[in-house]
């Protein structure tokens, strides 16, 4: 038996034993009843009982849902133990269940609990309630300090009777209102060592008037045997009378209580826990069924079938376990201790693991609380001595039919003009310019030069595409180059890239998508009323050639153009066996088909007979309804198209359109091959590097010598030859087919000759260096900045008092304010001036013996040793005075 109570002993001898597998007991006929059988007879039957529970259920669940509430809002009012000189705790037993409402705040609530002076924490008699109805502006809000509250309903004690709507007590003065915190168990039964217990409705309060208490909160059981002494109905009532002469049998008795234990008491001998609360926070709530050997049978059948799954999914989040009270959003102060009750340190961190229902095993785990674990934090390295991390930058184009040669490079601040036309000049870019972008390296793609259908590699980076809108009016002297251009309906913004004088503008940087109708805001300006038209947005898929003007750039002396190598593509609605009909005037038909979504610009491909390379025409237009298309010719390139434009009776065709290929390593930076790395040591590696060698002149029997000062990077070789790797452009524009027996390296790769070459000047290279010696590029971290925003958007200054500035994002109007600097770290604070001077910010003041001037740092943090508050240094004023924030 379960129980903790010994009845093996005088005057019960309950000599049960349970491994005699003693079933029944069997009374005969002329012998006496023993009082021992009639106890056995209990014990047999518990026994069955027991051995049913246990498979069902194990010790301590509840079987009759008593449900546990934790309430964390337990409203204390606190009173005056006499009114009208009457002791109130007379009474307040009978108010609990009653309506009370405030005299002067008209506020009502409900009475729960109470708790007499001697009860107290604080010494108060004091009412917990719950508030049924705010003030008269429908506000919650507590009874005030001092007032009177009157009863709604009537109650009585002893010979006297308070009537409805008379006052029974008065608040103190000062703090008369707080927030405790409670527990309930309604009425249940619970399977408690082997016997199914009635549970009474109870309440605890865990903290009297704070609301973030930490307890293990659950039944104190108790066994106790009862007698007619104890318990006067115990008494032989055989004559309709408790017979004070002949006391009955003894009882044996389980009670329960709602109690509470603090977090590290594990002393549960006869404790059942049923919640833990941390902080005010529920952390375990027992508040269903537990079941035993049936839930094993139940859970293998569910596993079997359905296997681990999740219901309400886990979300976990990692998070440092100290506050360092500066940006480490540790979860704990440095004297604090954690959920597990542990020191939080650096070397701690917290998992955070969100309520949730998930099946494991064919368990159901039910956690409706966030959970919060500690675990050491990785603190072993493994090392790799050597790797090679493949660096590949900027996004690839292939190019063709190349006059000239790009500047290449990071520290490249000249950009090439993507044109939406093939290239029909040596001179000019074709077509309109649809977008911008800088080039990082430009080589052959994996042969050697031959002529103009030779195909390059193009590596390009920043890339801008344009968007053309059309307006309906004209924002002459309101717009200029870099202005902000925002659609008011879909949100869209853009930057001008040039000054407008039509009703035309380009923007630059878009995000979103313009509407057609909407109106615009320029710089933030509400006064504007132009709405658009048209849009115009280009694409990748729109890039024809590629164009960069040599005008003022040092060393280069024909401009750099190149036509985009076209993939074939099937128009949307269109399939492969489709075909074009082209008259001789330009127009293209396809029976059965609607060219809708084809752009003008756009290039159709298709195969003329007799001809080995494609035939390639431009879309002038396509008509209103979609059903043909207006074609012209282009200029025709060797060995990659004809560009001529002959009548076709029936031929299938394709779509030419460029391939934007490595977009997954378009960045300035390389991923390397593992992660959670903590430490790199360039100082043995190297790293290929492509630099350009520009203003240089082969001698009379065309030879030329690179040597590494040409390049200006220290520490690095060229590297042998390859066709990617080394290019001579002349200054015609014209290309030198390289090959290997016209390169040699020299001096241990410091230098290299490349003979074969014309006589000529202002000739550029690319070359291939492998750097040897790397240098780790450090930023200079500035703890501290301030920021003024100290301009308007308004021309008239009287407003304000403030400069006008056309810029958005410099203006205190702006929606979004440019910071002016690339990266940023933290924003500490913003504030608002209440007039045009400067905010005024906290300021320390100190011994003058500090000189603060020198030992202090701007941006370093000060921390007061007894408030914990902490604040950053953003000014020196002086030597004993400092502004912070």
């Amino acid at each position: 038996m379960p129980q903790k109570t010994n009845l093996n002993i005088n005057p019960y001898y309950d000599d049960f034993d349970a491994d005699k597998n003693f079933y029944k007991v069997l009374f005969k006929p002329g012998y006496p009843i023993q009082s021992r059988e009639l106890t056995t007879l209990q014990s047999i039957l518990q026994n069955q009982i027991e051995s049913f529970g246990n498979h069902v259920f194990k010790n301590g669940s509840v079987v009759v849902p008593g449900n546990v509430t934790y309430d964390s809002q337990f409203y204390a009012v606190k009173l005056n133990s006499t009114h009208l000189g009457i002791n109130v705790s007379l009474y307040a037993s009978q108010l609990v269940g009653k309506k009370i409402r405030g005299q002067t705040s008209q506020v009502t609530a409900t009475v729960k609990h109470f708790i007499t002076e001697s009860e107290s924490e604080e010494g108060y008699l004091t009412l917990y309630v719950n508030y049924n109805k705010g003030n008269d502006n429908f506000e919650f809000q507590p009874f005030s300090d001092g007032e009177t509250l009157i009863i709604d309903e009537s109650i009585q004690y002893e010979n006297t009777i308070i009537s409805s709507g008379e006052t029974i007590a008065s608040l103190i003065d000062f703090d008369s209102t707080s927030i405790g915190s409670a527990v309930f168990i309604s009425e249940g039964i619970y399977f408690i060592r082997g016997v199914f217990v009635q549970v009474s409705e109870d309440i605890l309060i865990l903290e009297q008037y704070t609301n973030k208490p930490s307890y293990r909160v659950g039944l104190s059981i108790s066994e106790e045997i009862v007698s007619a002494k104890n318990d006067t109905s115990l008494y032989d009532n055989a004559k309709g009378f408790s017979n004070y002469a002949a006391p009955g049998a003894d009882r044996f008795k389980i009670s329960t209580s709602l109690s509470k234990k603090s977090l590290d008491d594990y002393d549960d001998k006869d404790f059942l826990e049923l919640l833990k609360v941390i902080n005010g926070e529920i952390q375990v709530i027992k508040d269903k069924p537990e079941y035993s050997d049936i839930k094993n049978y139940l859970a293998k059948r569910t596993y079997e079938e359905s296997g681990n799954y999740s219901v309400v999914p886990f979300e976990v989040e990692i998070q440092n376990s100290l506050n360092d009270r500066i940006g480490s959003n540790g979860l704990y102060l440095e004297d604090q201790l954690t959920a597990e009750g542990n020191i939080p340190n650096d070397d701690l961190m917290c998992v955070k693991v969100s309520p949730g229902i998930a099946y494991v095993k064919g368990f159901d785990i039910d956690k409706n609380t966030l959970t919060i674990i500690d675990s050491k934090k990785p603190r072993t390295i493994e090392t790799i001595d050597q790797t090679s991390i493949p660096f590949e930058m900027g996004n690839l184009l292939k190019v063709d039919n190349v006059t000239g040669v790009p500047v290449i490079g990071l520290n490249n601040n000249y950009y090439i003009n993507l044109q939406n036309q093939r290239k029909n000049s040596t001179t000019v870019g074709t077509g309109t310019t649809i977008g911008q972008a800088r080039v990082y390296s430009f080589n052959p793609s994996n042969i050697v030069y031959e002529n103009q259908s030779s195909k390059w590699d193009l590596y390009l980076y920043d890339i801008q595409t344009y968007t053309e809108l059309t307006l309906n009016t004209s924002v002459s002297g309101i717009a200029n180059k870099s202005s902000y251009v925002r659609g008011k309906s879909s949100n869209a913004s853009g930057y001008l890239i040039s000054s407008s004088s039509s009703n035309l503008i380009t923007l630059s940087q878009t995000s979103g998508n313009f509407i057609v109708g909407e109106e615009l805001q320029i710089d933030g300006r509400n006064d504007i009323t132009t709405s658009i038209k048209s849009v115009k947005v280009y694409n990748v898929d729109d890039i024809k050639s590629v164009y960069q003007s040599v005008s003022g750039i040092t060393g280069f002396n024909t401009s750099f153009i190149a036509d985009t190598v076209l993939e074939r593509s099937i128009p949307n609605n269109f399939n492969i066996t489709d075909k074009i009909y082209i008259s001789s005037s330009g127009v293209a038909t396809c029976p059965g088909r609607n060219f809708v979504g084809i752009k003008s610009d756009s290039i159709i491909k298709y195969q003329r007979t007799g001809l080995s390379t494609e035939t390639y025409n431009r879309v002038l237009s396509v008509s209103s309804n979609g059903l043909s298309l207006t074609l012209s010719g282009v200029a025709t390139v060797t060995g990659v198209c004809d560009g001529g434009l002959v009548s076709q009776d029936g031929v299938t065709f394709s779509l030419g359109v460029p391939s934007i290929q490595n977009e997954e390593n378009s960045f300035i930076y390389s991923k390397l091959n593992h992660t959670n790395i903590s430490n790199v040591d360039l100082s043995d590696s190297s790293i290929f590097i492509a630099k350009q060698v520009t203003g240089k002149t082969t001698d009379s029997n065309g030879s030329l010598t690179i040597s590494i000062s040409d390049v200006g990077i220290t520490s690095a070789f060229f590297e042998s030859f390859d066709t990617e790797r080394y290019s001579v452009f002349y200054d015609d524009g014209q290309i030198e087919s390289l090959s290997q027996d016209q390169f040699t390296l020299a001096s241990g790769g410091q230098s290299f000759i490349i003979k074969g070459l014309r006589s000529t000047k202002n000739v550029v290279v690319n070359t291939t260096l492998r750097k040897n010696v790397i240098k780790n590029k450090n930023k200079f971290f500035s703890r501290s900045k301030k920021l003024y925003v100290d301009r308007t958007k308004y021309k008239s200054s009287e407003q304000f008092g403030l400069t006008y500035n056309t810029y958005y994002g410099l203006r205190v109007e702006d929606e979004e304010i440019s910071l002016n600097v690339p990266d940023v770290v933290n924003i500490l604070g913003i504030y608002e001036s209440l007039d045009s001077s400067n905010p005024i910010f906290d300021k320390l003041t100190f011994v003058s013996s500090l000189n603060l001037n020198s030992t202090a740092i701007l941006g370093e943090k000060i921390q007061g040793k007894v408030s914990g508050a902490i604040g950053q240094i953003i000014t020196l004023l002086s030597n004993s005075s400092i502004e912070f924030i």
